[in-house]
This record gives structure tokens, sequence and C-alpha cells, in this order.
């Protein structure tokens, strides 16, 4: 029965986690989606990775990477905010080859009509010089020499390059989404005076509130959940009713600004109640997907908990499990950007299979906890 009740009151506050965690993980999106934070981030991943603005620049410029923002050039799209969250990797490794070979001038006649250079290994190694760049150089030299001739492997070599450069802007991304959906997180905490402590404390001295929150959190199912947003809110709903410690229940304001009588209540509320304040800010910055996953082996457990259930006859059914509630059913992550890339953006996905070469990058997927998200 002891055990039964504690994992009843980790239900109650997973459940309250995760609320909050779709709710903070929606409001970082949605500021990072005015902020530009994903281009942003790529632009700087592509500063470290090539240590050479102007070339960076070109890179952006070139048909096959330009196609993806509005502007012709990297200084336009960034007037007008819409340099791309996601460069396909191919397309990386096509224009960089191409600009070895042909040149970084895209106004160039000569290099855009048949009697342009061809791209293949013995010109790439002839004009590498044109980059003026000795490390990106040096790049491509070792991936023309791992591709022993072929020049299809080479071009998947730099890829792989370009691929594992952005794999480190994952992390980066994901720091910072961790850092922000904290924040937002602690704001909407103590707002709302979610206090962990207090809540447990009143889940586990209540055994009809505790009922009512595991019967919530048993009850969400893949119809609620379709859209992370919407499951907040539905969920959200329920628990109003339920008598949690929310919402600064013990202090009462009559007007703003509050006397100094009510000014004492609220700094001896706050004080008592920070240290919650702050257990609940740091389960939330884990993210949506971590409470998820959480949610869906407790409520395993528990169900592998239940005592027999006596049938008619007498006889007794082994203990019954409860369908786990996964995060890939719970969840859609529906913040994707409007390139038509791998970016993620506000919207429903194509249902379209993705290209061949098409290389997802975790900084750019939307998921805070992944890098971000």
């Amino acid at each position: 029965m002891f055990g039964s009740t504690i994992l009843d009151v980790a239900v109650g506050l997973i459940l309250i986690y995760l609320i909050l965690s779709l709710i903070s993980s929606a409001i970082q999106e949605y500021v990072a989606g005015i902020l530009r934070a994903r281009a942003n981030t790529l632009v700087d991943g592509m500063k470290e990775l090539l240590q050479d603005e102007q070339l960076m620049k070109d890179l952006y410029a070139h048909p096959l990477i330009n196609g993806l923002y509005r502007g012709s050039s990297f200084d336009e799209a960034v007037t007008l905010k819409s340099l791309p969250s996601y460069i396909p990797s191919s397309a990386f490794s096509l224009a960089l080859l191409d600009l070895v070979v042909k040149g970084r001038d895209h106004q160039s006649a000569i290099q855009a009509g048949p009697e342009a250079r061809v791209v293949t290994i013995d010109s790439i190694r002839s004009q590498i010089t044109r980059l003026g760049n000795d490390r990106v150089q040096r790049a491509v030299l070792s991936a023309l020499d791992a591709a022993q001739g072929d020049l299809a492997t080479a071009q998947a070599n730099i890829e792989q390059w370009f691929n594992n450069a952005m794999d480190r802007v994952s992390g980066w991304y994901k720091k910072k989404t961790q850092m922000w959906v904290f924040v937002i997180g602690l704001s909407l905490v103590i707002f709302a005076d979610v206090d962990t402590i207090a809540i447990a404390r009143r889940l586990y001295t209540d055994p009809a509130q505790r009922s009512a929150v595991v019967a919530i959190a048993g009850g969400i199912t893949a119809k609620d959940t379709v859209e992370g947003s919407n499951a907040a809110k539905l969920t959200a709903d329920k628990l109003k009713g339920l008598g949690l410690p929310l919402a600064w229940e013990n202090v009462h304001v009559a007007a703003f600004p509050p006397t100094s009588d009510e000014m004492i209540v609220i700094g001896k509320h706050t004080w008592k109640a920070l240290f919650g304040w702050l257990l609940t800010a740091f389960a939330i910055s884990l993210g949506a997907s971590f409470w998820f996953d959480a949610l869906s082996k407790i409520m395993m457990i528990r169900g592998a908990m239940k005592p027999p259930t006596p049938t008619n006859d007498g006889a007794s059914n082994g203990p019954k499990s409860v369908a786990p509630v996964t995060a890939a059913a719970s969840v859609t992550v529906t913040n994707r950007p409007s390139q038509a890339s791998a970016a993620v953006t506000p919207g429903a996905l194509s249902s379209a299979p993705p290209p061949a070469d098409f290389h997802p990058q975790a900084w750019e997927s939307g998921h805070p906890e992944a890098g971000i998200i």
C-alpha cells in the first residue's frame, strides 16, 4: 500500500511536469521562431566550420543554397530575415566543389554556359587554390585522397565532414534551448505557484485528490495528445478542479499595489516555496519527451503492482499491466519552419517520403530535449 501511494504521488508530479514542459516548449519554440534562433545557429556553425566569413557568404549565394531562402545574397537574406534553418549536406558538398572548379563569381556567364569546367577529381585538385582558404582546401583534398579517384565518394566524404560539424551545432542549440526552457518554466512556475514539495505533500495526504490525478494520467490517449499544446490545455483544464496547492492559494491580495501586510505574506510564501519552485523548474527543463517516457514506465509498474481481480467463479486473474503511454503516440512536435527542408516549423508535416540524401540535423528538429529541441 505504501509503495502504491508513492507511485501515485510520482504519477501526479510527472503529469504536472509534463503539462508545464509542453507549455514551456511551445513558448520557447515561438520565441525561437521570432528571433530566427535556428537560422542564426546554423550561421554560427558555418562560420566555425569554414573560418572564412566571405566563403560562407559565397556558399549561401550559390544557386544550390540560395534557393532555400528569399533574397539574392547572404546580406539581403539577413535583411529579410529569411536565412534557412537547414542546409542539406548534398547541397553544401556540391556547392563547395562547384566554387572550387568554376570560381566564386556566381555572375560569370562563362562559368554558367556549356563551356564551363566540369567538376572532376582532377579539376578539383588543380583548381583547389581558388578557395583561398587553407583550412577548407585541406579538408577537400583529404576527402579526395580518401575517395581514391571516385567523385561520388569524395562528395560523400565532404557531406560527412559537414554533418559532423552540424552534430556539434546540435549540441549548441540543445544547450541554448534547455536554458530558455528553464527560464520560461521558472517564470510559469512562479506565476502559477507550482511548488513540487507542497503538491507532493497534498497528494500524499489526500487519497481522493491522488486518485483523481492518477485517473487523469491514465486517461491520456493518443486522441488527446495529437499535439503537445492541445494535450497541455486538455489536461490542465482537468487539473483545475482538483484542489491542488496552485495559484498562490494561501496568498490574497485585495488590490494593486499590495499593502505592506500583504507584501509580508507574499515574501513569506516566496521564501517557503522557493526550493519547490526550483525543483519544478529543473524538472521542466528535462523536456516533455522525458516525462512522457517516465509516465509510461511508472504506469506500467503501477499496473503490475495491482492485486489480482477476482472473477465470478471465484478464480483470480493475473496482474494486468496498463498499456504504456509512449512518447511517439502522445506527442507530435509541430514546430517547423516554412522552408522545404528538414527544418521544424508550425504546421503539419508532409506525407511525402524524404529524399535519399536527406540527413536530419537534431539541432533543427524542434525537440528542446534533443537540440531542440
